[in-house]
């Protein structure tokens, strides 16, 4: 693994370091716009949740900064343990007026409800920005994380701090210290062997785990890069790992923790690379043995520009801890979808190759209590020219099963539908029987043919061409699906929103006047698993229209609590759970200070929360999960090893197979196997050698397994 060392810069290396907040969108894949269409809402085909409002939104703090309120790819609400007084603890950023700074604040909710408190977490007017928050499972005490700039330089640090909560009373800070002290993390460029020292890991995510030492627990701060290295510039957010063991007692008496680093080299590759280009959207995972997940999904791009068919789900695993080696197993999770055909014999959406992929980048990950990692996500139906249709968009998830190594897709919402035995995935225009056809196809001269289509709109938004930093950018700033983690009786709620009635009733009044009522605000969608995330039912919504408690309301930026507290069961023997929300009631829909804004002048919204007791529903079917087989590449044996190795790996069926070792350069050192694979197991002995036959030096490499539907990177090492 590449060093992560801490170095001593003079202020003239890092003048011309980059200044970074909101994330960019950079090279996505661009909208495009088909023919008319007729479209029909999803209906719901299975049982909803039903719900009572508990405590109806409760305002915390007008707030003029009206975009992604919390952490980007976390949950900045927490629950307290009950041995610690129950209630939340949440995070959010914020400007108290207009002209102001933009601030960190936290914020307390007791047992009760009873006590609401909330305020700045430091005294420093400082721009502070995307906070994450992690409740010690022991004690019950917070731990907060967030950018700013900490020091005389000018790129951000990651600070931290922790609130002693003594005697279940909040507001007791120790020192902020900042563990990512950017840019003193040095990053080894593996393709020039020269050190990148302008690097900003920023964004951070926080999670707590067991730690190796006893009576400690190990927190995690995971930040991303906002330096790209590409040959393209644009971003590769490769990352950086801090972690620390502490105790209750430390906590309580303010010890300092000693901070430790690590990075993940593929991805360090990743965002050092002059041609291929490799977008990370990753998020941290720990369970309680340990292994510690970097979690998602990644954009690939060749050198020219155009897609990529490498395997884009991916889980980073390092099985100590966060210590030692990182391990990558990947699988495909787009998916081919054929183009519908009018009766003129023309395809409906241009002349395109279709498929449906990733078009998500704010989501968390969470593991279930049998050992899988879920990650909630939308899907868009794309083309082959790096483009894609903003208004044909799903919700999928990712499933990993540690247990098998194996990825899944999980049809969400909506699902395909019972019976359908011959689609694998769900398909918007085939939604009936027979199914294998297009259910539906109309004419008009104007249009000419055009089908009936099934849409939603998985964003808080309905127009994806609002703000300027690049076409289509609104579809990557309001990316906001989140799951909460899986309680003791397998429960877990899914919440994202959705535009869909609103962009009908804007766009299209008079042929969708149903909808003309929900045109000043998005939905909250809240689908609930009480199976460990097995099955889904269809999702609950909450809007201004048929919500009392919301009325009037633009709830934007929504963040489930990061656990649901079981209640007990209703009469007919579903259990309910409990599950607090914060979110931000916009006073006019849409961002402000995202460029450019959609309005002219600042008006900001209101911070809230709110708790709903929802009833789960009967259980699902399972059919709308599909396996993506992850074939395995074995660890060399003997490794360290001098002078030959062994590698191993399982085909599933005969394939193309290719194995490739390269050096800590990213160079291409020689190629052990390249042809078809039998069913099975496979062994190549390498002897140390280069594509010339001559032998290598010692030290690391990293050897590569390529199918048509895999790749996966291990590393090994050579001692003479």
């Amino acid at each position: 693994m590449k060093k992560v060392l801490l170095l001593t810069l003079c202020f003239s290396f890092i003048i011309g370091a980059v200044f970074a907040d909101t994330m960019n969108p950079g090279n996505e894949k661009k909208p495009v716009y088909p023919h008319f269409a007729k479209r029909i809402t999803a209906p719901s085909r299975e049982e909803i949740p039903t719900y009572t409002m508990v405590t109806p939104p409760v305002a915390i703090m007008d707030n003029y900064y009206d975009y992604m309120i919390g952490a980007y790819n976390h949950l900045p609400m927490q629950v307290i343990p009950d041995e610690a007084g129950g209630g939340y603890f949440m995070t959010f950023h914020g400007k108290s007026s207009a002209a102001s700074t933009r601030r960190v604040y936290w914020v307390y909710v007791s047992g009760d409800g009873s006590t609401v408190q909330s305020n700045e977490i430091t005294n420093n007017d400082n721009n502070e920005g995307y906070p994450t928050i992690g409740v010690d499972p022991v004690s019950g005490k917070p731990m907060y994380a967030w950018h700013a700039n900490h020091d005389a330089d000018v790129p951000l640090e990651v600070q931290f701090v922790w609130d002693s909560f003594l005697f279940d009373v909040p507001g007791t800070w120790n020192t902020v210290v900042a563990p990512i002290d950017n840019p003193l993390i040095q990053i080894d460029d593996p393709f020039t062997g020269e050190p990148s020292i302008d690097n900003e890991f920023i964004w951070p995510t926080i999670k707590i785990g067991p730690s190796p030492n006893a009576d400690m627990r190990r927190v995690y701060i995971v930040a991303r890069n906002s330096v790209s290295h590409t040959g393209s510039g644009d971003p590769s957010e490769n990352a950086v790992f801090a972690y620390a063991d502490f105790s209750t007692q430390m906590l309580t008496s303010g010890n300092n923790l000693t901070w430790n680093y690590t990075t993940i080299p593929e991805l360090d590759s990743w965002n050092h690379d002059p041609g291929m280009f490799r977008r990370p959207n990753h998020t941290l995972a720990v369970d309680d043995l340990g292994n510690v997940y970097y979690f998602g999904h990644h954009i690939a791009r060749n050198e020219d520009g155009t897609g990529s068919d490498e395997p884009d789900m991916d889980v980073f695993i390092c099985s100590n801890y966060g210590e030692g080696e990182w391990i990558r197993f990947s699988a495909p999770g787009s998916y081919p979808i054929e183009n519908p055909v009018m009766p003129d014999g023309t395809t409906y959406f241009d002349d395109y190759e279709l498929f449906f992929g990733f078009n998500s980048s704010h989501q968390n990950a969470v593991i279930d209590n049998l050992g899988r990692i879920h990650s909630l996500g939308i899907w868009a139906q794309s083309t082959n020219e790096n483009t894609y249709y903003p208004g044909f968009q799903n919700v999928k998830n990712i499933i990993y099963d540690t247990n098998s190594q194996s990825f899944m897709v999980q049809d969400f919402y909506p699902k395909k539908p019972a019976g359908d035995d011959v689609n694998d995935h769900y398909v918007p225009w085939d939604i009936e029987a027979p199914f294998g056809e297009i259910d539906e196809i109309n004419y008009d001269e104007t249009n000419g043919y055009y089908p009936t289509i099934e849409t939603t709109l998985p964003l808080p938004h309905h127009d994806w061409e609002f703000h300027s930093d690049s076409a289509g950018s609104m579809g990557f700033h309001y990316n906001n699906q989140k799951l909460t983690e899986v309680n003791e009786q397998g429960m877990m709620v899914a919440v994202w929103q959705d535009s869909e009635k609103a962009r009908l009733g804007i766009n299209w009044p008079d042929d969708y006047p149903e909808y003309v009522a929900y045109t000043t605000g998005p939905e909250i969608m809240i689908a609930t698993s009480k199976d460990n995330g097995t099955t889904w039912s269809d999702p609950l919504r909450l809007n201004a229209v048929d919500t009392p408690e919301l009325a009037g309301m633009i709830p934007m930026w929504v963040y489930p609590a990061d656990k649901i507290k079981y209640v007990g069961e209703s009469d007919n023997g579903n259990p309910i759970g409990r599950l607090g929300f914060m979110f931000y009631d916009d006073n006019t829909w849409g961002s402000y200070v995202i460029e450019a804004a959609l309005f002219p002048s600042n008006d900001g919204g209101t911070v809230n929360y709110m708790e709903l007791d929802i009833e789960f529903p009967g259980t699902a079917t399972n059919d709308n999960v599909t396996p993506v087989v992850n074939n395995i590449l074995k660890q060399n044996y003997p490794n360290p090893f001098n002078p030959e190795t062994t590698i191993s790996f399982d085909m599933p069926k005969n394939g193309k197979a290719r194995l490739d070792v390269y050096n800590v350069k990213g160079q291409l050192v020689n190629t052990l196997f390249n042809g078809i694979a039998s069913l099975g197991k496979n062994s190549v002995v390498w002897n140390g050698t280069d594509t010339n036959g001559n032998g290598v030096t010692s030290g690391l490499y990293f050897y590569r397994l390529s199918t048509d539907s895999h790749s996966e990177t291990r590393k090994m090492m050579l001692m003479k």
